[in-house]
C-alpha cells in the first residue's frame, strides 16, 4: 500500500471535503490513510471521547499475541498517536461505549485468554480508570452502547460459545439488570446507534457459523427486530451510524474482508460503499470529524496486528440539506 504522510492525508481529505458538490453518491466516499499507531494491535475497542480517536487494549504481539493494557489517542492537535491512560489490567475483544459524560470499557479477555466481568470508566482529564460494578458474568466480544441515557451490553461469549443475553446498567449505578435478549446468539458483532435505536450487525453464531442478519433494539419497546440481512456476512466488523445512514467495513471467516456496506433505515436495504484500502478484521469504526475513522485490527485471517488507520469521507456530507457538522479537524495543521 502506498504510503503517505500525515500532512499529505490531511491536506487531502481537507481538499475532498470542500471540493465536493451537492448531489453526491450517499453510500460513496474517499479512503485516506492517517498516521499509524505506535504500537500495531488487533481485537481492539475504538471509540471517540472529546474529540480523539481512541484505540484500547487489543492484542499485540507476533504470530501468537497477547491483551495488552496499553492505549492510543489522536486528535488534531497531534502530530501522531500519544499513549493514553492504560487500563487496569490487560484486555483484548472488549466492548466500548461513551456514556454519561465517560468512557467505558466492558469485558473481554485477559492475559491467558479467560472472559472477564471488568467494567472500568474514565473521564475528562482523568489519569486513572474508576472501577464500575462487575458485568453479570464474565464476557469478551459483545456488543455495548449508550441509549436514552442507559447503558447496554449485549451478546457476547461467555465461555465457549455465543449468547444471546443483554443488559441494562442500574441507573444507581449499582449493577445490571436484563433486558429483552437478542433474537440471535452472537459474538465478534458490529454494533451502531442511529435515531435513538441500536444496531447488531453480523458476527459468529452459538456453533461458530459466520451470521448475516442484523437486529435492532428499541429501548422504548425493550424488544429486538430483525432487518435485511448484510448482503456479506462476516464476523469482527466495524460498524457505525453516519448521515442517517449505518456503515459497516471490513471483518473475516472466510479469509478477510474489504467490504464496506452501507444500510438505509428507511428503506431497509444495503447497498455497497467503496472497499477499504486494506482488509482487516477485530478493528472498530468511529466518526470524527466528518470521516469515518478505522484504525488497528488484523490483515489476515486470525492473527496479524496491524498499526494501519484509515478514514473515509462519505459524499453523504455533501448531500442537499445535510450538516456536514465541524470538519475543520481535517484542515491542514500549522
Amino acid at each position: 500500500m502506498n504510503r503517505v504522510t500525515r500532512g499529505t492525508a490531511i491536506v487531502l481529505i481537507s481538499q475532498a471535503l470542500v471540493g465536493t458538490g451537492l448531489g453526491a453518491d450517499p453510500f460513496g466516499g474517499v479512503w485516506f490513510v492517517l498516521p499509524e499507531l505506535q504500537l500495531a494491535r488487533q481485537e481492539v475497542a475504538v471509540a471517540v471521547f472529546e474529540e480523539r480517536v481512541w484505540v484500547l487494549g487489543g492484542q499485540v504481539g507476533g504470530d501468537t499475541p497477547v491483551a495488552t493494557e496499553t492505549n492510543e489517542v489522536w486528535g488534531q492537535d497531534q502530530s501522531g498517536w500519544n499513549w493514553g491512560p492504560p487500563l487496569p489490567a490487560p484486555r483484548d475483544h472488549l466492548a466500548v461505549a461513551v456514556h454519561d459524560g465517560r468512557l467505558w470499557v466492558l469485558g473481554g479477555y485477559d492475559l491467558v485468554g479467560l472472559p472477564q466481568d471488568t467494567v472500568w470508566s474514565i473521564g475528562s482529564g482523568e489519569v486513572e480508570w474508576l472501577v464500575e460494578a462487575s458485568l453479570p458474568q464474565p464476557i469478551a466480544a459483545a456488543g455495548a452502547a449508550s441509549v436514552g441515557g442507559r447503558l447496554l451490553l449485549f451478546g457476547g461469549r461467555p465461555d465457549t460459545q455465543a449468547t444471546s443475553a443483554a443488559w441494562r446498567y442500574l441507573e444507581d449505578g449499582t449493577g445490571w439488570e436484563p433486558i429483552a435478549p437478542l433474537g440471535v446468539a452472537r459474538d465478534h458483532l458490529g454494533t451502531a446507534v442511529l435515531g435513538g435505536k441500536v444496531y447488531a450487525l453480523g458476527g459468529r453464531g452459538p456453533t461458530g457459523p459466520t451470521l448475516g442478519t442484523v437486529e435492532r433494539y428499541d429501548p422504548v419497546m425493550n424488544s429486538w427486530t430483525p432487518r435485511s440481512d448484510l448482503p456479506t456476512p462476516r464476523s469482527a466488523l466495524a460498524a457505525a451510524a453516519s448521515g442517517g445512514l449505518v456503515w459497516t467495513a471490513g471483518g473475516e471467516l472466510p479469509g478477510i474482508f474489504d467490504e464496506v456496506e452501507v444500510y438505509d433505515p428507511s428503506t431497509d436495504q444495503w447497498e455497497s460503499g467503496p472497499a477499504m484500502p486494506t482488509a482487516r478484521h477485530g478493528t472498530g469504526m468511529v466518526v470524527l470529524g466528518g470521516a469515518l475513522v478505522v484504525p488497528a485490527g488484523s490483515d489476515a485471517p486470525f492473527s496479524s496486528p496491524s498499526a494501519v488507520v484509515e478514514a473515509l469521507r462519505p459524499d453523504h456530507l455533501f448531500r442537499d440539506g445535510f450538516e456536514a457538522g465541524d470538519t475543520s479537524f481535517w484542515s491542514p495543521q500549522e
